[in-house]
């Protein structure tokens, strides 16, 4: 399925939009990943609901954007730049465990770029 840009809903104040109908598992055109770049750069998270990635395509998929990576339920991953925005991640929630992988890959931020 080829990416559209259009298919994104913003999850409202300060950040952040889900991204819709689109499978990570299949490799993205250099178009798609430049719009998806863009979109991250607006948004400054972007959410993938129900993927189903192993640890290389995720951390490959991640590696893409130079953002640190996290995802929480099964199926569901997000990506924002934390130069720009905080979190707190939370390893199990009482007798739930789950997963938490990073990855941190550099790249430059244009807002960074525009407060410095």
């Amino acid at each position: 399925m080829t990416f559209d840009p259009t298919a994104v809903t913003k999850l409202g104040p300060p950040a952040g939009a889900e991204i819709h109908n689109l499978d990570l598992r299949v490799p993205l055109s250099r178009g798609e990943l430049a719009a998806l770049t863009e979109l991250l750069d607006v948004h400054k998270l972007l959410l993938f609901r129900g993927q189903s990635l192993d640890s290389q395509r995720y951390v490959g998929f991640c590696r893409n954007f130079g953002s640190v990576v996290l995802s929480w339920p099964a199926g569901d991953v997000a990506i924002w730049d934390n130069r720009v925005l905080l979190h707190y991640g939370v390893r199990g929630h009482g007798s739930f465990p789950r997963e938490l992988e990073r990855v941190l890959v550099a790249r430059p931020s244009p807002l960074v770029e525009k407060l410095v």
